[in-house]
């Protein structure tokens, strides 16, 4: 915001001046006025609500698209669409092969143990069919869901335990 005084003559052209402290303007002999927002003050304050600006934004952008099963299978839809070449969204197929691969990729033997030479795709096949077979179950949570699928597919192997006293 730029701040003049009323009299000053009309005719004579302002002086700009660039300093460390802001921009400063004359016009003639008399200071006019200076650009308010210029100052170290008002400098930080932009600085500061610039950051939160971008902290926001990046916050919503932060979470899945999807938080329960319904999302998943719509997903799974899509995925199935491209496997049988008919026309899909090319985003929600490689999300949904993404989201089953990562959730595998964190649960891997800890609670299921998927054999070598099972790809993604089998994987990702094995997920959509339970999802098919338990629409029941849909409310709960995207996760728990590739969970209970690969779980029930691949279980963690029994561990030996201590052999018993006769």
């Amino acid at each position: 915001m730029l701040v003049f005084c009323q009299d000053a003559k009309v005719f004579q052209k302002p002086v700009v001046k660039i300093t460390e402290t802001g921009v400063h303007v004359k016009k003639g002999n008399n200071s006019v006025g200076r650009l308010r927002s210029s100052t170290p003050k008002y400098q930080i304050m932009k600085k500061i609500l610039f950051a939160i600006t971008i902290c926001l934004l990046t916050f919503q952008t932060a979470h899945a698209e999807f938080k329960t099963g319904n999302g998943l299978v719509t997903l799974w839809r899509e995925y199935e669409r491209c496997s049988a070449g008919q026309p899909f969204n090319p985003n929600d197929d490689g999300f949904y092969t993404g989201y089953v691969a990562g959730v595998c990729d964190a649960n891997m033997l800890i609670r299921f143990n998927i054999p070598e030479g099972v790809t993604i795709g089998q994987v990702c096949d094995i997920t959509g069919k339970w999802l098919e077979k338990h629409p029941e179950e849909w409310n709960k949570p995207a996760h728990q869901l590739v969970i209970q699928a690969v779980k029930e597919s691949f279980p963690m192997p029994k561990s030996k335990s201590a052999p018993k006293k006769k």
